[in-house]
């Protein structure tokens, strides 16, 4: 596959690796230019036909999702009998290598993991969307720390196909919840079982449950209490436990409401882990030492003993007085203000408006990124975290992703310009200039545009390239008297060798595509070859003069690769 392109776009850099269906690549996006991940479906799954159907339908179905931690979903389709997904691509490891190599976790970056995966996962219940096949092959962990959850769509595709499902249980079992073991079809709840289970792997390094066969452990998601990870991990906090404890709760109802829920806890219990950490390096301003013990500590550990006078004692004690003033004077600056603030409806908002709204809470701002998107105009925040209506304390940053606006724009009308002024308003409009045809036009100057393909008003995708029929004026030869919809090969001349040259003449169909290629190919003594091919507009006279040589020269007119005429002479 190194070196190809996949639908004309995607030029594959290298192979990535192979996963339970695919074998993901490198590629490069040459339409913009930029890195992807190129999935392409597994020989065995491809073959069949319906299966990769619907694993491509799926694939579609959840490209909508475009929340900072889903692998966000470029295209799907097929070419060729190649079924492929196009991905953004991430410089990572998987959460599964991770754990591998570094578990147990500490409970602070086990919790931050697992926020960003339930805020993804939350997301996508918004959406209706379930991921029913979370573990922790399927969470990549960028460079920079960010973690992407990937392979949205692939259970529902694989729940249609009992033959495939039964291999994706053997993969899976460790981390599918009790009902999804039954044949049940996952709901948002079935994700939040497999978080909990993702949850304990990374505090203890390894699975709650587990045996020698698949229908083993599924025996014990089943039956079997869930354990607790403080056994094999005394520094899980027990606020951590207790997550996990609710999560890994055999019946869905019994489990948290919904995974806005379950980051409540997950972001209470970070917040009581900041806390405890605090307290551990020293007294904090939420328990405030009282003037006289500020005085007692002060003169006990600085106190020269036998040497300092009354009045140097009664010097020292105002010292410390103001400097214990000063110090609660700062912590009521710095923490006093420090209230729950209900963060604000920013999506739809313009940046400005954004910094205006959260400047006027005591709230900061960070924008986070810039991406195209469909819904909102250019400058406007698409997604705010945390969302709105969830309480924070002020002084703290909400991260906004920003719109470029639509990644698609309408192909401008270029037809009757000049060149220069057509390749300007491509330009102008976000397009790439593309191949230039010369075609001979009775109706349009020399110079100007006589066709443009895409179609003016077309949707296209930013930096796709538009294709330019130019005019080379009327056509020079004005002798023709061929009626216009014939069809034929007229002898010319003959030569001493044997050589005659022919005028083949034709009309390109006028109800086909808007442009068409000619083909002329020609069989003599010295067997077959192309004499003439080019692109002609529909309704277009072709007059083209060919040679053969030989007693018998057979010739023959193909339009878009379909034979249309045979002529022997």
């Amino acid at each position: 596959m190194i070196g190809q392109v996949v639908n004309y776009r995607y030029e594959i850099l290298e192979k990535c690796g192979d996963g339970s269906f695919f074998a993901v690549y490198k590629a490069r996006d040459k339409v913009l230019n930029r890195l992807v991940a190129v999935k392409i479906l597994q020989p065995q799954y491809a073959a069949n036909k319906d299966f990769a159907e619907r694993v491509i339908a799926e694939a579609q179905a959840v490209s909508e999702l475009a929340h900072p931690n889903t692998a966000k979903i470029f295209e799907a389709d097929r070419q060729d009998g190649l079924y492929f997904i196009a991905t953004e691509y991430i410089r990572g490891v998987t959460l599964k290598d991770r754990i591998r190599r570094l578990a147990p976790f500490s409970a602070t970056q086990t919790i931050d993991i697992t926020i960003a995966i339930g805020e993804a996962l939350e997301s996508a219940h918004r959406h209706s969307i379930v991921h029913g096949d979370l573990r922790p092959q399927n969470v990549i962990v960028a460079s920079d720390s960010q973690v992407k959850l990937t392979d949205f769509g692939m259970a529902a595709a694989v729940s249609s196909f009992p033959s495939i499902q039964t291999n994706t249980v053997l993969r899976s079992v460790h981390y599918m919840s009790p009902e999804v073991a039954e044949g049940k079809i996952p709901r948002p709840a079935s994700d939040i079982y497999s978080l909990g289970i993702t949850l304990y792997e990374m505090l203890t390094g390894t699975a709650p449950f587990d045996g020698d066969t698949a229908i083993a452990v599924a025996l014990r998601h089943a039956k079997d209490p869930p354990p607790s990870p403080r056994v094999l991990n005394a520094g899980v906090p027990k606020s951590l436990e207790a997550i996990v404890l609710k999560a890994l709760q055999k019946l869905p109802d019994d489990r948290y409401r919904n995974m806005q829920e379950m980051l409540q806890a997950l972001r209470d219990a970070r917040q009581q882990l900041t806390t405890t950490q605090q307290a551990a390096y020293g007294q904090t301003f939420d328990e405030p030492i009282t003037q006289a013990e500020a005085v007692d500590l002060a003169v006990e550990e600085q106190e020269p003993k036998g040497f300092l006078s009354g009045a140097l004692k009664l010097a020292f004690f105002l010292f410390v007085m103001a400097v214990v003033l000063l110090v609660g004077m700062i912590g009521i600056f710095l923490y006093g203000n420090k209230r729950e603030v209900e963060t604000p409806l920013l999506v739809g908002k313009s940046q400005t408006e954004a910094e205006s709204i959260t400047g006027g809470l005591g709230l900061g701002l960070t924008v986070v990124g810039e991406e195209y998107n469909d819904k909102y105009t250019v400058g406007q925040v698409y997604m705010a975290l945390p969302e709105a209506g969830m309480k924070i304390k002020g002084g703290q940053n909400i991260k906004i992703w920003v719109s470029k606006g639509s990644r698609f724009i309408r192909a401008p009308d270029v037809v009757d310009l000049s060149e220069e002024r057509a390749r300007i308003k491509i330009v102008d409009a976000g397009l790439d200039i593309g191949e230039s045809v010369q075609v001979h036009s009775d109706t349009v100057p020399a110079g100007s545009i006589v066709k443009q393909s895409p179609e003016p008003g077309t949707q296209l995708e930013r930096g796709q390239p538009m294709k330019l029929f130019v005019s080379m004026g009327k056509e020079p030869d004005t002798s023709i008297t061929t009626p216009p919809d014939t069809e034929n090969t007229e002898p010319q001349t003959e030569t001493t060798s044997g050589e005659r040259t022919f005028d083949v003449k034709l009309k390109v169909p006028s109800d086909g595509p808007s442009i068409q290629n000619v083909r002329i190919d020609v069989i003599d003594d010295y067997g077959e070859a192309t004499a003439y091919q080019a692109d002609h507009s529909a309704g277009d006279i072709v007059i083209q003069s060919v040679k053969g040589t030989g007693a018998r020269v057979t010739i023959r007119v193909y339009i878009d690769g379909v034979k249309k005429k045979e002529l022997v002479e």
